[in-house]
């Protein structure tokens, strides 16, 4: 039992390193980690949401403190990513362990490729949104597929 926690500490510190410095990657770690100890995806996707939830507040707490928010993104992200998490946890709770796994995998893969394309890039080049219907709707379809396979496999700080 001992040796276990110890485990996961270094896992959490290791990954908690690599997310403040690349700003991204402590659900991707911490959770391919996890699975490859053996525990099923759920118990992995809540233990890292369960650690998250101390990280992210005192992030949130920093940004309300510094007035950093953008109230109106909040409202639009906000309900599309619980239902999205809703969706996603109900997914993984309702499905065989196996094929979560492999889908579990799948996306984490996709999502380590993408961290370190981004990572390794240089110039990052900003992206400008217009308020046009059609930036509405990608950026609530987003959210909501965001949401789902974060409850799936957390990948966010």
């Amino acid at each position: 039992m001992a040796a276990e926690f110890v485990l996961l500490l270094a896992i959490g510190f290791v990954a908690q390193l690599v997310d403040g410095t690349l700003g991204m990657a402590y659900g991707v770690l911490t959770n391919a980690a996890l699975l490859t100890m053996g525990l099923p995806p759920a118990q992995a996707s809540a233990l890292v949401h369960t650690a998250e939830v101390f990280t992210t507040g005192a992030s949130a707490a920093s940004h309300l403190y510094h007035r950093n928010v953008d109230w109106r993104m909040v409202a639009r992200l906000g309900v599309t990513g619980v239902l999205g998490a809703i969706l996603g946890a109900w997914l993984l709770s309702n499905i065989e362990i196996g094929a979560a796994r492999r889908i579990v995998y799948g996306y984490l893969l996709l999502m380590g490729l993408y961290i370190l394309w981004q990572s390794a890039r240089i110039a990052l080049t900003p992206r400008s949104c217009s308020s046009s219907w059609r930036c509405r709707q990608s950026l609530v379809m987003s959210t909501v597929a965001s949401g789902s396979m974060n409850s799936v496999a957390p990948l966010s700080d």
